[in-house]
């Protein structure tokens, strides 16, 4: 198996891609590839990889190697002569699979350029990420990633149950045709214990601290709200990205300085023992996921609403769906945490058990099985060019560098 990642940060595709790769060795005593484009890493991320992968970097199959260039850039290099190491890391390998229309095309570049003729498959790991709207003309690399998308059928990947008729509502094209499955996560034995916490409630978020993520703000009104109310609570953000200091004035403006702390960022191999400090944890994704697995129960952060709304705790929805907005009936965040610090101790330890046995719905075991019954697709066969792709990419990159398009920065929120 191939995989293909723009960076190596501890975001959630790229834990999820490791958690993939540790249980593919384990299945079937083999390493996957993985294929970074980006030779920006999280290096304490890349030396746990490494002992599950063999990875390499994009350049080097590109003349100029050393150079230190962004990749949409150096992607226009021509192709060295065929190495034999870096052949052997592709030869024998069944399916690749990437999250990108833009790590799709340069896998599948490589691919053709050492005469390999595999399926690729793609998921998508965010619902906007094929149907945000351009307000103009659609770009050529745009229009193209739209194209080999729509056109995968069965290796377009979607991880709940619900998301393509959501996204057959905001597109120009019909996703009924997926294969859907959730995206897996460690199971191992439960033993959180709520009752060794003392009479002050915990919360805690952990992911990249990014604009659709809008839970990290608005946490903070129901923070101030619950206190007010007279509960004992605190709430901790861990993570990185783009809204720290919005989220530092907040915690000031609200006077929490006593109550909400930025945390900073956590090594993905301490997120068990981190958030098993905690009575509760809110997010998305596969953080939520992996929460639930400890036994912390685990309240629904909608993405981008914005206001403090959920369908509830992971083990009050139906199925594999609960990330996006309007599925099922909301209730306010602040009332799920009221109630809760209601709860006796063995009120709490229930609600541990029904989370925990929740998150064994979503075990990464099953994922490797999946992606086998897709190894005999057919190969994906576009007529595009490459490098047209490409300098539409760097364009609108560096269109949008320059505040000469807004579009591109805000297709997530």
């Amino acid at each position: 198996m191939i995989l293909c990642l723009y960076a190596l940060q501890n975001g959630g595709v790229e834990t999820y891609y490791y958690r993939l790769a540790s249980e593919y060795l384990k299945q079937k005593n083999e390493k996957i590839t993985l294929i970074l484009l980006n030779k920006s890493v999280n290096s304490e991320f890349y030396d746990k990889f490494i002992k599950v992968a063999n990875i390499c970097f994009y350049s080097e199959f590109l003349y100029g190697s050393n150079l230190s260039i962004p990749i949409s850039i150096h992607a226009l290099f021509p192709f060295k002569n065929k190495n034999k190491s870096l052949f052997g890391l592709l030869r024998g390998k069944s399916i690749a699979h990437v999250a990108t229309g833009f790590e799709f095309v340069l896998i599948q570049k490589i691919l053709c350029k050492y005469g390999l003729n595999i399926p690729i498959t793609m998921g998508m790991y965010h619902i906007k990420e094929f149907s945000f709207k351009v307000p103009n003309k659609m770009p050529y690399f745009e229009k193209t990633n739209r194209t080999i998308f729509r056109e995968l059928r069965r290796s377009r990947i979607l991880f709940n149950d619900t998301v393509s008729m959501k996204f057959n509502n905001i597109s120009s094209f019909n996703i009924d045709d997926s294969t859907v499955f959730p995206i897996g996560i460690d199971i191992k034995e439960n033993s959180y214990n709520p009752s060794s916490f003392d009479n002050v409630v915990s919360i805690c978020s952990i992911g990249r601290l990014v604009r659709f993520k809008t839970y990290n703000l608005w946490m903070l009104n129901v923070i101030r709200e619950l206190i007010d109310n007279g509960n004992k609570v605190n709430y901790h953000i861990y993570g990185y990205g783009e809204l720290d200091n919005e989220i530092k004035n907040k915690i000031d403006d609200l006077g929490l300085n006593d109550s909400a702390f930025l945390m900073g960022e956590i090594d993905y191999s301490d997120f068990s023992k981190v958030v098993s400090k905690y009575n509760l944890f809110i997010g998305s994704g596969t953080a939520l996921l992996e929460s639930a697995a400890c036994g912390v129960p685990s309240i629904i952060a909608i993405e981008s609403i914005q206001e403090p709304y959920t369908y509830g705790y992971i083990s009050d929805v139906p199925g594999i769906s609960y990330n996006t907005d309007d599925m099922y009936k909301k209730v306010a965040v602040a009332d799920i945490i009221e109630s809760y610090c209601k709860l006796n101790s063995d009120g709490r330890k229930s609600l541990s058990s029904k989370n925990y046995i929740k998150a064994k719905e979503f075990s990464i075991s099953n994922n490797i099985k999946e992606f086998d019954l897709l190894k005999n697709n057919d190969t994906y066969v576009g007529r595009y060019n490459y490098y047209i792709y490409l300098l539409s990419f760097n364009f609108i990159l560096f269109a949008s560098r320059f505040n000469m398009v807004d579009w591109y920065k805000s297709r997530y929120e």
